[in-house]
């Protein structure tokens, strides 16, 4: 695995970033995607992430995209310990 002393840093065809992260995840500490702004890359990416950053400016405007996320556990088997885990 690469150290993050090292970042390696690519321009990825982005029509399948979601199969790039699969294969490269066990290279790579961290794989970081910048969307840019694309929905289709953004969900892309999300699908394969464990954690979500998003870059906000310190301006009214900006601060007015946050928002409030919420996780919903749906067909949870109480009978296992994968709903309490979630």
């Amino acid at each position: 695995m690469r150290s993050p002393a090292n970042p390696v840093i690519e321009r990825y065809p982005l029509d399948d970033i979601a199969e790039y992260i699969r294969t490269k995840r066990a290279e790579f500490g961290a794989i970081v995607v910048d969307a840019g702004g694309s929905a289709r890359i953004f969900h892309e990416a999300v699908t394969e992430a464990n954690l979500l950053l998003v870059p906000v400016a310190p301006t009214k405007i900006e601060r007015r995209k946050l928002v409030t996320a919420h996780v919903v556990t749906v067909k949870a088997d109480d009978r296992t310990s994968l709903s309490s885990r979630a």
